[in-house]
């Protein structure tokens, strides 16, 4: 519980120690998650921001290795939440993988995509790299978002600096 209700710092190490559980964390998350997607309104709902947490806390299994956390990691990504889409991002831009890729950018690409969201996206895309993250960072116009230009060019650096790596 203190995952979904607790203090940011004393929450962060509640998702942590839930990942150090492995396969016994993930079923607790995924449990408090399916107990969230059919709540009937009550009480016991958890809040974006525990989602999100969840979500978080499903990232450091699967990049443990955890096959299922990183699947409900990439569902997560098309969330009704925005916090938690984008607790999803992080997490992807941390993994890594094709399948990350891939889901960031159908994510990028989206009808609708929050500002925060947009931020997140492009430093993850940057993490991840690869010719269809730099074309979408490279045509990227930030208007007056002065916070997303500056991830942009932060993503398109690091993205140009694994390229050579990525290709050998």
């Amino acid at each position: 519980s203190s995952v979904i209700g607790g203090a940011e710092p004393s929450a962060e190490r509640a998702a942590t120690a839930l990942a150090n559980l492995g396969d016994a964390g993930r079923v607790a998350i995924e449990a408090r998650l399916a107990g969230d997607d059919h709540h009937d309104g009550d009480a016991t709902e958890l809040s974006e921001a525990a989602t999100a947490r969840l979500v978080g806390a499903l990232g450091l299994l699967a990049r443990r290795g955890d096959a299922a956390a990183r699947a409900r990691v990439l569902a997560r990504t098309t969330d009704r939440a925005v916090r938690v889409r984008r607790a999803a991002i992080v997490a992807l831009g941390k993994l890594g993988g094709d399948d990350a890729r891939a889901a960031l950018i159908a994510r990028w690409d989206a009808d609708q995509v929050a500002p925060d969201e947009r931020r997140a996206l492009a430093e993850a895309l940057g993490k991840l790299g690869g010719d269809q993250a730099l074309a979408r960072l490279r045509a990227l116009d930030p208007g007056a978002d002065h916070e997303l230009a500056r991830r942009r060019d932060r993503a398109v650096l690091i993205a140009d600096r694994s390229a050579p790596r990525e290709a050998s």
